[in-house]
C-alpha cells in the first residue's frame, strides 16, 4: 500500500476562490487509510456536538455527500472551477451554435414539413459537431490527477475511448465527468466519513440542512463582521489608566474595521486560535475577552487562546496601535512570550559588551 502515507486531503482548486477548500486523496483504500477517513467524520460530528469550529473547510459536494444529498455537474464549479468554466462556455457556444444554425435552416426551408425540419435539425447537429467539438477532440474517456485515483485514466461509459463527445450527449458527458471525479473516484472515502459523522450523531440530526447550512455550523463566517465581533467581546482594564480606556476601545475597533480581510482573519486566529466567526456568540467558549495592560510603546499585543483572551497594552496612539497588532499577527506572540521585547533586551546586552570591550 504505498500511498497509505500520502496526505488524507488535498486542495484541488489552488487557483481559485476556492483554494482553501479541501477534498479527500483516495490512495489504496486500504482499511487502514479508510479507517482514517472514517475518524475525521468522527472528528466532525464531535466539533459540531461540542459546537466548536471544524479545522478543515472541506469541499462542497463532501459535504453535500455527508448530508445525502446529490452531487450536481454545477457542484464542479467549487472543486475545479476551469474545467467547470471550460464546460459551461462549451455547452453555451454549442447551444447557440445550434439555436442559429436551426433558425437560418427553417427560415429558407421551402416546405416547412416535418421531413424538412428534420433535415434541418440534423444538418445544424452536424454543423455543429464539426465547428464546436471537432477540434475539441473528447471521448467518455478521461485522465484523472493522482489524488482523486490510482488510475491514470478511466471510461465513462463503455468503450469510452471510442466515443466522441458531440452536442448530442454532451450533457450526458459533464454529468458523468462531474459525478465520476466528484464522487465514483472517491467514494470509499466518503462513505467512511459519512458513517463516522453518524457514528457520533443521531441519524436524523442533520436532517432538513443545506450544504451552506452545514459549512457554516462547521467551519463559521470567513467574512469578519467587525460590530458583531465587537457585540460578543468583553474588555477589561488592568491599565490603571481609566481616562484613557474609552479613547483607547473607540482607537481599537477603528483599526480593525479599516484591516484588510485577510489581517481580520489573521488577527481572530492569534486571538482565538481560529480565523472565522462561529455561526453564533455559542460557537465562542469563552466568548472573547481583551485585557486592558499598562501604558508601553515597546511591548506588543499577546493573546491566549485556550480563553479567547487578547491582551493589549495602552499605546501612546493609534498609529503605534495599529503597526504593534500587525506585527503580533505577524509574529504569532502567543502567551507570555514577547518577540519585540526579547529582541530589544538582546540588543540592549549586545551593545553593553561592545562598550565593555571599548
Amino acid at each position: 500500500h504505498d500511498n497509505d502515507n500520502l496526505p488524507l486531503f488535498w486542495q484541488p482548486d489552488k487557483k481559485s476562490a476556492n483554494r482553501f477548500q479541501y477534498s479527500p486523496v483516495v490512495g489504496k483504500c486500504s482499511p487502514c487509510r479508510l479507517n482514517a477517513f472514517r475518524n475525521v467524520g468522527r472528528v466532525i460530528a464531535v466539533c459540531l456536538l461540542q459546537n466548536e469550529l471544524c479545522p478543515i473547510t472541506l469541499s462542497r459536494h463532501v459535504i453535500k455527500y455527508i448530508l445525502g444529498r446529490p452531487v450536481r455537474w454545477h457542484d464542479l464549479a467549487f472543486y475545479d472551477s476551469q474545467m467547470y468554466e471550460s464546460f459551461r462556455k462549451m455547452i453555451a457556444d454549442a447551444e447557440q451554435f445550434l439555436s442559429a444554425a436551426i433558425e437560418h435552416g427553417l427560415a429558407n426551408s421551402k416546405t416547412g414539413s416535418d421531413k424538412a425540419v428534420k433535415d434541418v435539425i440534423e444538418q445544424a447537429i452536424a454543423q455543429c459537431n464539426e465547428q464546436v467539438f471537432g477540434a475539441l477532440d473528447f471521448t467518455f474517456n478521461i485522465d484523472l490527477p493522482s489524488e482523486e485515483s490510482p488510475l491514470t485514466n478511466v471510461d465513462l461509459v463503455e468503450n469510452g475511448s471510442g466515443v466522441q463527445l458531440t452536442c448530442v450527449n454532451m450533457y450526458e458527458f459533464v454529468k458523468l465527468y462531474a459525478e465520476y471525479r466528484m464522487v465514483k473516484s472517491a467514494e470509499p472515502c466518503l462513505k467512511e466519513m459519512r458513517a463516522g459523522v453518524f457514528d457520533v450523531l443521531p441519524a436524523n440530526a442533520l436532517h432538513g440542512l443545506y450544504a451552506e447550512d452545514l459549512r457554516l455550523l462547521l467551519n463559521g463566517v470567513a467574512d469578519i463582521n467587525v460590530h458583531v465581533l465587537a457585540s460578543y467581546t468583553t474588555i477589561s482594564d488592568e491599565s490603571k489608566e481609566s481616562a484613557k480606556r474609552a479613547h483607547f476601545e473607540k482607537w481599537f475597533w477603528s483599526t480593525l474595521h479599516k484591516m484588510s480581510q485577510q489581517d481580520k482573519q489573521e488577527l481572530l486566529f492569534f486571538w482565538t486560535g481560529s480565523p472565522y466567526l462561529p455561526a453564533s456568540d455559542d460557537g465562542f467558549q469563552p466568548l472573547p475577552t481583551i485585557t486592558l495592560r499598562p501604558p508601553s510603546d515597546q511591548l506588543l499585543p499577546t493573546a491566549n487562546t485556550c480563553i479567547n483572551r487578547l491582551y493589549v497594552p495602552i499605546y501612546s496612539s493609534k498609529s503605534i496601535l495599529k503597526s504593534k497588532l500587525l506585527l503580533a499577527i505577524k509574529t504569532k506572540t502567543f502567551g507570555f512570550f514577547n518577540l519585540e521585547l526579547t529582541t530589544a533586551k538582546k540588543k540592549e546586552k549586545i551593545e553593553r559588551k561592545k562598550n565593555e570591550e571599548n
